[in-house]
């Protein structure tokens, strides 16, 4: 019953949920006044710069946390680099998606698989100086995404591959409205508990969708 309730089976493929995200500088090591950091997200500036050759880095807060796809970085003059992104900029919540190595100068396009992503930090351990022009960020915009709505995410992640609509209506709703019961269910989104969880979860939301004005 609770199945036929929710229509959890029922997938209707959206290819457009993947958009370019706005983004901003939250901090940089350093810049220089004619180069500053938000020319790095600013397409009518023309790059950010430290005027220096080494250690440098810059974090952007992205506009909405977001399941990332792919990261555009256009390279002025740096000549090694490391990529990282996280959920909540602590130090240790940050996973590589391009381990150090040589900076091509040019665009250069980085697939990413869907890793839940607020900020995008690089690091720069060498240039000549050390300047980049533009850092883009497209994924799926997913508002309230946190580390306890993690579970449901990675659960759900087969849908989102497949442009499942429902599956995304379902883990945005549960992000915006559901955090303090998300927390509460963590330990049922676990490989044991995880598809009675996810029903419930399915109701919840469809209650929030059919009552919301």
């Amino acid at each position: 019953m609770l199945r036929s309730l929710v229509g959890s089976e029922m997938c209707i493929r959206d290819r457009d949920a993947t958009v370019v995200i706005e983004a901003k500088v939250r901090a940089a090591s350093k810049e220089v006044p004619s180069a500053k950091g938000s020319a790095v997200c600013d397409p009518s500036a023309s790059f950010w710069s430290t005027g220096t050759n080494s250690k440098e880095w810059i974090v952007l807060e992205l506009e909405a946390a977001c399941l990332l796809t792919q990261l555009r970085l256009v390279n002025k003059s740096v000549n090694e680099w490391e990529i990282s992104v996280s959920l909540t900029n602590k130090a240790e919540s940050y996973q590589r998606v391009r381990p150090r190595c040589d900076a091509p100068r040019k665009e250069v396009l980085i697939p990413v698989s869907h890793v839940p992503c607020r900020f995008v930090k690089v690091y720069c351990a060498r240039g000549s100086p050390i300047a980049l022009h533009h850092v883009e960020a497209t994924g799926i915009p997913v508002q309230g995404l946190s580390k306890e709505i993690l579970p449901l995410a990675y659960h759900l992640m087969p849908q989102l591959l497949a442009g499942c609509t429902s599956s995304l209506t379902m883990l945005r709703c549960a992000a915006e409205h559901l955090q303090p019961l998300a927390s509460l269910l963590e330990n049922e989104l676990s490989p044991n508990g995880v598809e009675e969880a996810v029903l419930f979860l399915r109701l919840l939301v469809s209650c929030l969708l059919y009552t919301s004005p």
